[in-house]
């Protein structure tokens, strides 16, 4: 692949990963404005996606080394407050996993890669999110900046609609937080810590089929992306965190909207 659709394409994830626009449908959708003018495959895709997952991870270290930390400590009995959360990450990371395995075996993943479904999940799931802020932000809505188990777990059953491109794993998740009366900011710092190990996950398959070269993908187009992913992810997450405190979702649900209604005309 050409450094320049590399570097083009890892632009999109950065820029698209962390907003609640859908990076799988942006990438889809990026692929025609590249040399070859085709989709560049889901593993591909997935050492993208390698790139801001580490740049999540060294982003958000302090949270995760007490996470991890507090996890190692762990000797029986009731779990502190760092243990509940990392074990309820994990239980939510269970549904994604889940419902990737399904598709794959239907052979869906790049099936669902069509014009006709992103543009309804864009405009659908943006409204949802646009709604989602709305009621939380209610005089009678009870917030809170903290997350349980229970929460966690059911925001992870929605990440998983997240698979299918379009509805955008951040922008679901954050949607889930805020319909259970998360704070805004707070949902933001939840979908970031739960995508660690539902990328991790998606990431590990990408790798063990880069590995096989059942695709045919090549190791150092995938690698070369995740390097510029990386780099490009961390200047968007510090971005995003102060954009979301200062605008909110209405932005990004219009542009959904604007987008999606764009790839249903051209379609018809």
């Amino acid at each position: 692949m050409p450094l320049v659709d590399i570097i083009w394409l890892a632009l999109v994830q950065a820029l698209t990963e962390f907003l609640p626009v859908s990076s799988s449908a942006h990438l889809y959708i990026a692929s025609r404005f590249t040399e070859a003018h085709r989709y560049q495959g889901i593993v591909f895709d997935m050492g993208l996606h390698l790139g801001t997952l580490v740049a999540v991870l060294l982003y958000f270290r302090k949270e995760w080394w007490a996470l991890l930390t507090a996890g190692l400590r762990y000797r029986g009995g009731l779990l502190n407050t760092e243990q509940l959360q990392l074990a309820s990450l994990a239980v939510a990371s269970i549904p994604a996993a889940a419902f990737g395995l399904f598709l794959s075996k239907m052979q869906l993943v790049e099936v669902l890669r069509n014009d006709v479904l992103i543009g309804c999940t864009l405009i659908s799931f943006g409204l949802l999110l646009w709604f989602a802020e709305r009621f939380q932000q209610q005089p009678n809505a009870a917030v809170k900046d903290q997350f349980g188990f229970k929460d966690t777990v059911l925001v992870g059953v929605a990440q998983a609609l997240a698979l299918i491109p379009g509805v955008s794993r951040s922008g679901i998740t954050m949607t889930a937080a805020m319909l259970l009366g998360m704070r805004r900011e707070a949902a933001a710092r939840l979908s970031f810590l739960m995508a660690v190990p539902a990328t991790g996950l998606a990431v590990g398959k990408g790798l063990l089929e880069l590995s096989a070269d059942q695709t045919g993908a090549r190791a150092t187009d995938f690698f070369l992306g995740s390097g510029f992913s990386f780099v490009l992810g961390l200047i968007v997450i510090h971005f995003f965190m102060g954009l979301i405190r200062k605008i909110g979702v209405l932005p990004f649900t219009l542009y959904r909207v604007l987008l999606g209604t764009a790839l249903l005309l051209a379609w018809i």
